[in-house]
């Protein structure tokens, strides 16, 4: 069987397994998971000669899940394959991305952008029961569709989308939940609280369809439409495919000739 070799050129310290907060905050749990793993073998002396197999015992999860995150890396610009070594059995090569520099100018621009929010009280954002009727979430308060404009105004200043993404997935509405899954799983950043009450809006009906299934199949399913085809996928593809069985589907990209 293929052995996968990985290389860790980034300079993190000894017995620590370091990874950029970018990472954490837009990655799937697989790919967090095998990232933080690659990080942990590789160490200082960056090499790892893991299989699939082995590295999918680690995860806890199918040595098909590890090459289809392992795609999902290397797509994503997090790990690079450089080759492969080996007369009798090749084996790729990868080498980790360093990240550190993409990982302190994204804070520090959304640190410079809240710098005048900090100053502000802080209100609890509060997710509206009535999303489908007569009022959105907006910010950090509910905002009704007869707000005068110069309220709404004050709610644009306030908008922050990283604490709305930290209430959505921890939302008891299912519907919501699946929603903040579906953001986080696509590097959503929404500017403002109109964008966010169109994506939300847009969203809502999808998510529903998808409320009887658990987070690991619909994350399954969004990688699988990820990494296996070519197409821009939505939450109502993830509940096209949601039942079928993705292992006999196979590759649904278009040949390039």
């Amino acid at each position: 069987m293929e052995k996968e070799k990985y290389t860790d050129k980034s300079s993190d310290k000894d017995f620590f397994s370091i990874i950029p907060n970018y990472i954490v905050n837009h990655s799937s749990h697989w790919e967090k998971s095998l990232y933080l793993t690659l990080k942990r073998i590789t160490g200082e002396k960056g090499s790892c000669w893991l299989s699939p197999d082995k590295l999918a015992k680690i995860e806890e999860c199918s040595a098909n899940q590890i090459r289809k995150t392992l795609a999902r890396l290397t797509k994503r610009g997090w790990i690079k394959n450089i080759g492969k070594k080996g007369k009798t059995k090749p084996t790729n090569e990868y080498v980790l991305v360093n990240l550190w520099h993409l990982n302190s100018d994204y804070y520090k621009k959304k640190e410079s952008s809240l710098g005048e929010q900090s100053k502000k009280k802080v209100h609890r954002v509060k997710i509206d029961s009535s999303l489908g009727g007569k009022s959105y979430i907006i910010g950090r308060r509910t905002i009704k569709k007869n707000t005068s404009v110069s309220k709404a105004d004050d709610k644009k200043k306030e908008f922050n989308f990283n604490e709305t993404m930290t209430l959505l997935l921890k939302e008891k509405r299912r519907d919501l939940q699946i929603i903040g899954l579906y953001w986080k799983f696509k590097n959503y950043e929404l500017a403002n609280y109109q964008q966010y009450q169109s994506a939300l809006k847009r969203e809502l009906r999808p998510s529903k369809k998808l409320c009887g299934y658990s987070n690991d199949r619909i994350e399954e399913v969004m990688d699988w439409l990820e990494v296996e085809t070519d197409i821009k996928w939505t939450l109502e593809t993830c509940h096209k495919f949601i039942d079928d069985d993705l292992s006999n589907i196979g590759s649904m990209k278009r040949k390039k000739y």
